[in-house]
């Protein structure tokens, strides 16, 4: 018994070193904001004082017992209408109370800082569940945190900088696969919630993973890979598809509740009103200028020390685009070709289990 238990004290003293690790490495990328927490923001002008304006009003509406949904001192007399929005509820409460102890400020930055922290974490727990190797964990969560387009969004949209709870849902969605439990559903919805929360935009991202992987799932329990994973069969599908259903709900109970009256004006009201109402119109020229360009993806960003004059010659070229927030896409090579490695080394390893297991069944055969 003492062997197993100092193998685990082991394993956690090693993941609080890699945290304390990441914990640095989020300090040195924010420096010199841990100093002036409550009083300088990491950031540009724009989009950032509006974050900090709602926080700041999340908190006065509440002390002084009005709602938040309707913002009554913009636009007087008539003010704004905030209750067709996605509501990000359960979190409004949490930047309430942080606003209190400290203020506005604080609560961006500490939020913007726990963002750099969690990503690094939430990929550490990700790719360790995958591979059981915490050197690739450690690198996947350094790469994933601390990646140009999370630098660039970190300036400007507090949201989309929130990026910890993607890897999060993804490690719930692999559990729920490998051990199809109501426990793991939960989290799987949790997860889900949590995204969704967190920025609307980023449900476009998470159902495309999603349906993909259930694809994938599908594919492995009744497809040509069934003949050597013996405890993949058919027998599991109804199970899988119970679950999927019970996942569903679940997230779904999480979710409506906050996003009821949002849903209700875009069914009930014609297409266009109601696209006017929840501010989802844009200009047709915004699918061009915002959208995704081929070199965003090989270029480093902007304000990379090395190469970045190489990228503000491409900028506002067709390849490139206009908006250096928008298009810092860059993967970086090390990762890419990192990919490319463990891909080529799955897939060998995967073919060698797929010999195997064929020629323990042939060996098998045999003795019968």
């Amino acid at each position: 018994m003492k062997m197993p238990i100092l193998a685990k004290f082991k394993h956690q003293r090693t993941e609080i070193l890699i945290f304390s690790f990441f914990g640095i490495l989020s300090l040195m990328a924010t420096h010199p904001m841990i100093f002036k927490m409550k009083s300088h923001i990491y950031g540009y002008p724009g989009d950032p004082l509006g974050s900090i304006w709602r926080i700041w009003w999340y908190k006065f509406s509440w002390v002084h017992h009005i709602s938040s949904r309707f913002i009554i001192i913009i636009a007087h007399p008539f003010g704004v209408d905030l209750s067709q929005e996605i509501s990000s509820a359960p979190f409004n409460y949490l930047v309430f109370l942080m606003a209190l102890l400290s203020n506005e400020i604080f609560t961006y930055n500490f939020i913007l800082l726990c963002g750099f922290l969690l990503s690094a974490i939430t990929m550490y727990f990700l790719v360790y569940h995958l591979t059981r190797n915490r050197g690739a964990s450690t690198m996947a969560g350094v790469l994933y945190a601390f990646c140009p387009w999370h630098f660039a969004h970190a300036g400007q949209h507090l949201s989309l900088a929130s990026i910890q709870w993607l890897p999060l849902y993804g490690l719930f969605l692999f559990k729920l696969f490998n051990k199809r439990t109501y426990r793991n559903a939960f989290l799987c919805a949790l997860g889900f919630s949590l995204v969704i929360f967190t920025d609307f935009s980023y449900v476009f991202l998470i159902s495309i993973f999603t349906t993909a992987f259930i694809v994938w799932g599908l594919w492995f329990t009744l497809g040509p890979n069934r003949r050597f994973y013996p405890t993949s069969s058919k027998a599991s599908l109804l199970k899988t598809s119970i679950v999927i259903l019970v996942t569903f709900l679940i997230a779904l109970a999480m979710i409506l509740p906050f996003t009821y009256s949002t849903f209700k004006t875009a069914l009930t009201l014609p297409k266009v009103e109601s696209m006017a109402i929840l501010r989802y119109a844009k200009p047709f020229r915004d699918l061009t200028s915002n959208s995704a360009r081929p070199l965003g993806y090989l270029l480093p960003s902007q304000d990379n020390p090395f190469f970045g004059r190489v990228t503000k010659k491409f900028i506002k070229s067709p390849f490139y685009g206009s908006h250096p927030t928008e298009h810092t896409l860059y993967l970086g090579w090390v990762g890419i070709v990192l990919s490319i490695v463990a891909i080529r080394e799955w897939r060998r390893k995967n073919r060698k289990q797929r010999i195997e297991k064929r020629g323990h069944q042939v060996i098998r055969s045999s003795g019968h």
